[in-house]
């Protein structure tokens, strides 16, 4: 878990932190002490970092405590995360798998509106995703305000029937707070040479000599990839491909254990993906600190039966880079940072 005070000081270090601190500031009073597992920043690297969103994966006292939390004004998520609760993902996954993602970059950012949902589920090569029936009559129809068309379904369905084989993990998620319709669907750990066959399958409508060309500079930098479709009554044309690697923790992908990073950044100096200051940034995120709280954290912390007991309030904080992700557009493509922080509590002697 990590403290909104902690969060706040860790917003302090980007540039321009300004235009981030207003609107987080004013979403802060609505997120439980106990709720945010891992936070992130997300920032466009071809201009300087100036505007960032804002997520935060729910840890699983956040379901439970938001789920039932009678103050919280994001109404359709607060009914998603109760058909969530009862879900085998749930109770399956350490965190609960669902990321909640704030437009605070907008400039009519609204914290009273609910934010965008991500969930994700694992899947197998032999039963595929079992759930399909719960999914789209259940609990997409919660976040999307009313029941999936059939030709959402559809589409859904073929997706999910060409899914890779070596897919361990599917990610769906609604942009409730935009003004669009398309759910977006994300298969992670996917290998370079399933993809143009995957988009092929579905009849993806973009420039598929754009994606081969990126996978042949920067796939063999990474372990897999994670790709992005945005699917509506048809399947649109733009896509999300992120740069993975697969190591259980992620610290121990950062820059100063993992080669890689500096190849990738090469290669995106050399295509005007990312500026030299951008570079220079994100090379210099990832640490460990540990904090050790005061009296008074210690005391409210006796307080809240939602946060470690006093004696476990001290703790350690991860900065760290999560990925690169390339977005494909009829007009450009562009390229996003990921980067945030969590944070581990410390028994004290």
């Amino acid at each position: 878990m990590i403290p909104s005070q902690v969060l706040t000081s860790v917003v302090s270090q980007l540039p321009c932190h300004e235009t981030l601190l207003t609107p987080f500031t004013r979403l802060l009073p609505f997120i439980p002490a106990s709720a945010m597992a891992y936070a992130g920043f997300e920032a466009a690297c071809e201009t300087d970092f100036g505007n960032y969103d804002f997520a935060f994966n729910i840890s699983r006292e956040g379901v439970e405590h938001m789920s039932r939390d009678q103050q919280l004004p994001w109404i359709r998520l607060q009914t998603f995360l109760r058909l969530w609760q009862s879900s085998p993902y749930f109770h399956s996954s350490e965190n609960g798998a669902v990321w909640l993602e704030f437009d605070t970059a907008d400039k009519n950012f609204n914290p009273l509106h609910d934010p965008n949902v991500f969930f994700g589920f694992p899947t197998s090569a032999d039963q595929g995703f079992s759930d399909f029936c719960w999914l789209t009559s259940s609990l997409l129809p919660v976040l999307t305000g009313g029941p999936l068309s059939p030709q959402l379904i559809q589409r859904l369905a073929v997706c999910f029937e060409q899914c890779p084989p070596h897919t361990r993990r599917i990610q769906a998620g609604l942009m409730i707070a935009r003004p669009v319709t398309a759910l977006r669907l994300c298969f992670f750990q996917i290998q370079a040479a399933d993809v143009l066959p995957l988009l092929g399958k579905i009849n993806w409508p973009g420039d598929v000599g754009q994606v081969a060309l990126l996978l042949e500079k920067y796939a063999c930098y990474t372990d897999s990839l994670c790709i992005h479709l945005d699917i509506g009554e048809t399947i649109y044309p733009t896509l999300g491909i992120e740069l993975l690697f697969d190591q259980a923790n992620p610290w121990h992908w950062q820059p100063a254990f993992e080669p890689r990073w500096q190849h990738i950044f090469t290669q995106l100096k050399a295509d005007n993906y990312i500026t030299q200051e951008n570079y220079h940034f994100l090379m210099a995120w990832p640490r460990q600190t540990t904090h050790q709280s005061s009296i008074v954290e210690k005391l409210l912390a006796s307080l809240d039966t939602s946060l470690p007991s006093p004696a476990t309030t001290d703790y350690t904080l991860n900065q760290g880079i999560q990925h690169i992700k390339f977005k494909l557009s009829p007009r450009k493509i562009s390229v996003k940072s990921y980067f945030g922080c969590c944070s581990h509590y410390v028994e004290n002697d």
